[in-house]
């Protein structure tokens, strides 16, 4: 049996091995190496390679710290707490090789010519992120092939399904100028732990964000050069001009990009270089949206005398869930996956892994008002059709707040959860399988007017903690995993601050009196392209209609609270995790201000159950995770 040979340790200076460093990570991969990294590197290369510190192999080693690193977008600057992580990488993944390659090995083997190893081992993953048709498995195995075990054997799909509050989701800060996330320096999640530093960068962050993701937009991109295109009038991608560059030019149209605000009745628009006031009189907006202040919002027009005249004025265009990760370095926002990265050949699994299962979540619908009779009742009924097919049963049901119709005192109020655990005891079906989360609202305990909601004290649920084997407290919004998917679960009145919020934009208003009066006087007017517009959205049922603009504006401003401080105050540090970027793969919003609706609009999925008892109607969506299918349900009692 071949033994490798033995190394023995040296000492290695960072001064030694700086030359080698230089020549392979910054001159060939354009990255440059700190100086605590470096002693980090000297520290591992020395006992690892000893004296052959300068042979093939190390270089190889460094090359693959580079290749890693860029892959993983973590800048050009190689810090010491980075490379750590990267050599931990590497270090798993060569244990995995090497028990690969030799299961019957003991773990004495040295591995020090793993990572050649490691590229092979890697190459072998590759066709593991591309998810085969079943026509494509047919066609390329044999026929006497025997078909691979279900991803359910090697995974455990409750490993991958969580709820993850607010407070304990990982903090991000944006940096703008490398256009990419970094690690907050603020570690504590806690009320407390917000400064006027995070309130000073708290719409700067947003700026930003939804900033970049407009620039990425194909529409907004420039176009490579053509000499003919100022002959030809070429103007097919849209430039945005900084506020501060309208000083001395005007009678001359722009288009602007920043946060609309109302000050001293006058409306304005921001960016990070200046601000300046807004003549609305004749704008006509983007229809099927809100406009509200705190919106960041595109504007086009013509300056003048210190005023922008607008003409239009519409809301930055969307983007897909997986654009934006690409875009990101496929970051992982609520650290469920190792280096806070997304692994792409663990997600495609998990993708087959959801077709395998049949399950499924039931999200209530709001204002659940455990002091309500009626309440009570319905709960009963829903739990009672459910224990009939305990084959059938729901994964996960979703309670939404609040919980009282009215502020309790706290004996009170701990009274409302006994009676719905004196309930869920007579339903060990349930209590014994389903898991149950409950979200709170603004007349639960414990409360203020700031999102994110901290969750409801447990000790107010003591007794269906002891009744129920998995109980979720929740706070507001939160978020859930399912294996691939993300599931955004928000409970508040967005529709009816919206609406009371909107701006009012004269023109419209004066148009569609005049089209009243156009109609009244049977007139036809068949140019006016906007007439058309409001008809094909006035004809459609009002229900859809407000749906789509509620939806439309909160994921277009990829935030779960566009608005001023003033509407909808948010604790300062905390901004990240109402951000909808990327946006989720399911958007839960549980609003009874608004009608109930499942609308899908850039291929997340938006629902909203409504109020949860109308009359003798309990209301509900069941949500199939397999199939990402919705269906609205009603239960009369």
């Amino acid at each position: 049996m071949d033994h490798q040979p033995i190394v023995l340790p040296i000492r290695l200076q960072p001064s030694n091995l700086r030359p080698i460093a230089y020549r392979i990570l910054s001159k060939k991969h354009g990255l440059n190496i700190k100086s605590d990294a470096l002693k980090i590197l000297a520290d591992y290369i020395g006992p690892k390679f000893g004296n052959e510190w300068k042979s093939a192999k190390s270089q190889h080693f460094l090359e693959e710290i580079a290749r890693i690193w860029k892959e993983q977008d973590r800048g050009l600057f190689i810090d010491g707490e980075g490379l750590g992580e990267v050599m931990k990488e590497i270090d798993s993944l060569n244990t995995k090789v090497a028990k690969k390659m030799n299961p019957s090995s003991t773990t004495h083997q040295p591995v020090q010519t793993s990572v050649d190893a490691l590229m092979a081992g890697r190459r072998d993953t590759i066709v593991d992120e591309i998810t085969i048709s079943e026509d494509e498995v047919s066609r390329t195995s044999p026929p006497t092939s025997v078909s691979p075990p279900p991803i359910r054997e090697s995974l455990n799909w409750k490993d991958y399904f969580k709820v993850i509050n607010a407070f304990d989701q990982p903090l991000f800060d944006y940096n703008h100028h490398r256009k990419q996330y970094e690690l907050s320096k603020t570690k504590d999640s806690k009320f407390t732990s917000t400064s006027v530093d995070a309130n000073i960068s708290l719409f700067q962050r947003r700026f930003h964000i939804v900033k970049d993701r407009l620039l990425r937009n194909e529409n907004f991109q420039a176009s490579s050069f053509n000499a003919f295109s100022s002959i030809q009038g070429d103007s097919e991608n849209n430039s945005i001009t900084q506020i501060k560059n309208l000083l001395g030019r005007n009678n001359q149209r722009f288009m602007l990009f920043g946060m609309l605000t109302l000050i001293n009745g006058d409306w304005h628009l921001q960016d990070h270089s200046d601000k300046i006031q807004l003549d609305i009189s004749q704008a006509e907006p983007n229809l099927g949206s809100y406009y509200v202040p705190g919106n960041m919002v595109l504007v086009d027009g013509i300056h003048a005398s210190g005023k922008f005249y607008c003409s239009s004025m519409g809301h930055p265009p969307g983007e897909r869930r997986i654009d934006t990760l690409e875009a990101n370095g496929n970051i992982d926002f609520l650290g469920i996956h190792a280096n806070l990265r997304i692994d792409k050949e663990l997600n495609s699994k998990l993708k087959l892994l959801e077709r395998e299962m049949d399950q499924k979540i039931i999200i209530l619908g709001s204002n659940c008002y455990l002091d309500d009779l009626k309440t009570l009742d319905a709960l009963s009924k829903l739990f009672n059709k459910l224990s009939e097919e305990p084959n059938d049963l729901p994964i996960s049901i979703v309670f939404n707040g609040s919980f009282a119709s009215s502020p309790k005192h706290s004996s009170e109020y701990k009274n409302l959860f006994d009676s719905l655990a004196a309930i869920l005891d007579t339903f060990p079906v349930i209590s014994g399988n389903v898991q149950l989360v409950f979200i709170p609202g603004e007349n639960d305990q414990w409360q203020t007017p700031l999102w994110p909601k901290q969750t409801i004290p447990k000790i107010f649920g003591n007794r269906i903690n002891r009744v129920a084997r998995n109980v979720q407290w929740a706070s507001n919004p939160t978020r859930m995993v399912y294996l691939s998917q993300e599931i955004v679960i928000a409970r508040d009145d967005l529709g009816s601050r919206l609406r009371r919020n909107t701006v009012l934009f004269p023109k419209l208003n004066k148009k569609l009196d005049d089209e009243d009066e156009d109609l009244d006087e049977g007139e036809d007017d068949n140019g006016d392209e906007s007439r058309t517009e409001i008809e094909r959205l006035e004809s459609l049922p009002p229900r859809i209609s407000e749906a789509r603009k509620v939806v439309k504006t909160i994921l277009d401003q990829g935030h779960l609270s566009p608005f001023a401080k003033n509407l909808k105050p948010i604790i300062w540090h905390l901004d990240h995790t109402l951000h909808l970027s990327p946006i989720p793969s399911v958007l839960i919003l549980s609003d009874p201000s608004s009608p109930a609706f499942d609308v899908t609009y850039n291929g997340c999925r938006c629902l909203n159950p409504g109020i949860l008892i109308q009359k003798r109607k309990l209301n509900y969506i069941e949500y199939s995770l397999s199939t990402r299918k919705a269906e609205i349900k009603e239960l009369h009692f």
